[in-house]
């Protein structure tokens, strides 16, 4: 996506660096605000970002620029059991207007 391609961490490679010395420790790298749920290891660490509770941009990984997609909004609830993370989304249909997605009121 080369539109989230110019949006980095400004220390992104001390950050890295840093995370990669603790890794075994970590749960994993978990991020929010982006409007867009993506999920992958990076370095043998887990990251994610959680959809918004709003509207989401499109994942098209061919898009120049930004788009916003039809996913209802959502939210990630992380279980933490014996070592292991596991990550459950929860997607929910907005009431009314209040999130400006879907404009059919619904």
């Amino acid at each position: 996506m080369p539109w989230l391609d110019n949006i980095n961490l400004r220390n992104m490679d001390d950050f890295w660096a840093v995370a990669a010395r603790y890794a075994s420790q970590l749960c994993g790298v978990f991020v929010a605000h982006l409007h867009l749920q993506i999920t992958c290891v990076h370095r043998g660490i887990l990251v994610a970002s959680c959809p918004s509770t709003s509207w989401q941009f499109s994942g098209n990984s061919d898009s120049a620029k930004a788009e916003r997609s039809g996913e209802p909004p959502g939210f990630n609830l992380l279980d933490l059991v014996g070592g292991q993370t596991s990550i459950r989304t929860v997607r929910f249909e907005p009431r009314g207007s209040l999130h400006g997605s879907r404009g059919d009121g619904k």
